[in-house]
């Protein structure tokens, strides 16, 4: 497809559908707040390092990433406004439709074979905890909230379509974790990440404590 007069371009993105901007674009429309979640979701949880080629404080930024899926997330979520930039141990800053959002990473809970999902766990600006989750399909089905997930039937219907035509899948999620919550489960995950026997079984335990009661973006 050829890109419309004045459509954006982006390095490493092919995706060119006017229906995507403008959901983002407008706040009423009823899949706005889904989609705004969906791109943030893509821009914060990965472990894409930011590189500046041209030297620190330049504008030029490029992605140095563990794999082709986790680079083209982040190089996705740049293309429709939502622009990962700047990375510290404890910080993630992110432009968003042209303004810059600092967010506070409390733990990156790491893919494995095993556990089929990675997540991130922020403190927004406002104070706010949330909980980042992507992973396998049939993962992140089993932990999802009752109840939250009406579209899950469409979802569902069109995984099916995407792995019938061989292609991978996954789903995205989140989950607004209220403090009470998270303060307790901090306390186990310390404990947990501290202990010097099965250290690895006690914190991934504590991990599936909190990717729970999902809702999928």
């Amino acid at each position: 497809p050829v890109p419309e007069p004045g459509a954006l371009v982006t390095p490493n993105v092919n995706f060119i559908d006017a229906r995507v901007n403008e959901i983002l674009g407008d706040p009423g429309h009823p899949e706005h707040k889904n989609m705004y979640e969906f791109f943030l979701h893509l821009s914060l949880n990965h472990d894409v390092m930011p590189e500046r080629p041209d030297g620190p404080g330049t504008d030029r930024v490029v992605y140095s990433a563990s794999s082709p899926d986790e680079g083209a997330f982040v190089n996705g979520a740049k293309h429709f406004g939502f622009f990962f930039h700047s990375r510290t141990p404890k910080t993630v800053t992110v432009n968003i439709m042209g303004e810059d959002t600092v967010f506070k990473v409390l733990h990156v809970l790491e893919f494995s074979s095993k556990r089929k999902r990675s997540s991130v766990v922020l403190e927004q600006e406002d104070g706010a905890i949330v909980l980042y989750t992507k992973g396998a399909d049939n993962i992140i089905k089993e932990r999802l909230a009752d109840g939250a997930n009406p579209t899950m039937k469409e979802t569902d219907e069109q995984l099916s379509a995407y792995a019938e035509d061989g292609l991978r899948t996954l789903l995205i999620a989140k989950r607004d974790v209220p403090q009470a919550v998270y303060r307790a489960w901090a306390g186990r995950f310390k404990e947990a990440s501290n202990s010097m026997v099965e250290r690895k079984k006690k914190m991934e335990a504590c991990m599936d404590e909190i990717e729970v009661d999902l809702v999928v973006l």
